[in-house]
């Protein structure tokens, strides 16, 4: 087998790799356990599933192949899980990690550093399982056993560590170098912030004045409409009014009146001379001259319970009118409240306006002030990653 290294060619077969098998204890009633499984799927490494395909009774084992290692059947045979360690990528200086030195933030903001700390990290994984194996090889040699390919082969793995500790350091070094920028990049950012803040702002309050507007023609109409229902209202309360106090008259009256007939008619029967033929005459009829005595009594007498229950109906209709007259001064206050409220939020929004117009341009100056201030350490992280790059290690 060929074995390409940026360090060198060697033609060896490379010592088995070795990774780690993790053995679930847990014993799942239904299904499989998920202790461990879970915890390895949270790392985010590509996996296999082996169970099924490869076997069918459960092992319950997890195997974290080691980086680059090549996963035998056996291995695959006897775990139902293989967990790759796959190298992460490491971002573009220029297409990508300049985004944060000269860039808006975005919603959902790649952490650069992150990223080039996992790719360190994975070579650090690298050099130590490699390691192991130069081990083997290096007691191999001093052991004079198969010499030859012993050295062979510790020569490549030395190549494959030297390449895998080249990486961690460019790595290494580019993390520090961008994290010299990240208090101005944060600084950037939180101009940005700004700068975003007010131009919601702008269009908040622009789009408001369209709005205010209408609602003041809106809110005066409503105004106008309550005035007209209060006053219509009050026209009716004072007719009820005027109706009660007629009918509370009209009542006292029929009261004397009816008591006046009974009164008449008693004292006419009192001093009557109808028995006495010489001085009758048909004007003092006792019956002609009392008969409408009793039927003005007997229409007075009636009419007051009518009357009675007729101020019981206005008394009801007067609390009604007094309740929607309380009911409706009250939401036309509130609306009054509402329509002061917006001409002078209306007054206001000139120089609200003027004053966020003015924020955002000094944000904006101070903006591309950041930036500039930014070029040099971005300069920097470029020119030394150019200057190095990175090695192609390969299985």
């Amino acid at each position: 087998m060929k074995i390409s290294s940026i360090s060198g060619i060697y033609n060896a077969k490379p010592f088995a790799f070795k990774g780690t098998i993790v053995q679930d204890s847990a014993r799942a009633y239904y299904g499989y356990p998920t202790t461990h499984l879970n915890a390895a799927l949270q790392t985010g490494r590509r996996y296999e599933k082996t169970l099924g395909s490869y076997h069918t009774d459960q092992k319950y084992k997890i195997y974290y192949a080691d980086p680059l290692e090549k996963v035998s059947e056996t291995i695959k045979d006897n775990v139902d899980y293989v967990f790759y360690d796959d190298e992460p990528i490491f971002p573009s200086i220029e297409k990508e990690v300049s985004k944060r030195y000269f860039f808006e933030r975005q919603p959902f903001q790649t952490d650069y550093a992150d990223m080039m700390d996992k790719y360190r990290a994975y070579f650090y994984r690298m050099e130590m399982s490699d390691s192991k194996q130069a081990q083997h090889y290096e007691n191999l040699l001093k052991s004079d056993i198969n010499v030859e390919d012993s050295k062979e082969k510790l020569d490549y793995f030395r190549a494959r560590i030297s390449d895998a500790k080249y990486n961690q350091e460019t790595a290494a070094n580019c993390v520090n170098i961008h994290r010299e920028a990240l208090e101005k990049i944060y600084k950037k950012d939180e101009i940005y912030d700004r700068i975003d803040y007010f131009t919601k702002c702008i269009e908040a309050r622009e789009k408001d004045i369209p709005m205010v507007d209408h609602e003041l023609k809106q809110r005066t109409q409503l105004d106008n409409i309550l005035k007209t229902k209060i006053d219509n209202l009050n026209i009716r309360k004072t007719a009820y009014e005027k109706i009660k106090t007629a009918s509370t008259k009209d009542i006292e009256e029929s009261k004397k009146a009816a008591n006046f007939a009974e009164n008449a008619i008693k004292y006419n029967k009192e001093h009557s001379n109808y028995g006495n033929l010489l001085i009758c005459s048909d004007v003092l009829n006792a019956d002609s001259y009392t008969e409408e005595y009793k039927t003005a009594g007997s229409y007075l007498e009636r009419d007051i319970p009518a009357n009675v229950k007729e101020n019981e109906i206005i008394d009801k209709n007067l609390k009604s009118i007094l309740e929607n007259i309380e009911k409706y001064t009250k939401l036309k206050n509130e609306n009054k409240i509402i329509l002061d409220n917006f001409a002078d939020y209306k007054l206001k929004i000139p120089k609200i306006l003027n004053k966020y117009r003015k924020e955002l341009a000094e944000n904006e100056i101070a903006y591309e002030k950041i930036k500039g201030e930014l070029i040099p350490y971005f300069d920097k992280l470029k020119n030394y990653f150019n200057s190095r790059g990175l090695k192609m290690v390969k299985y």
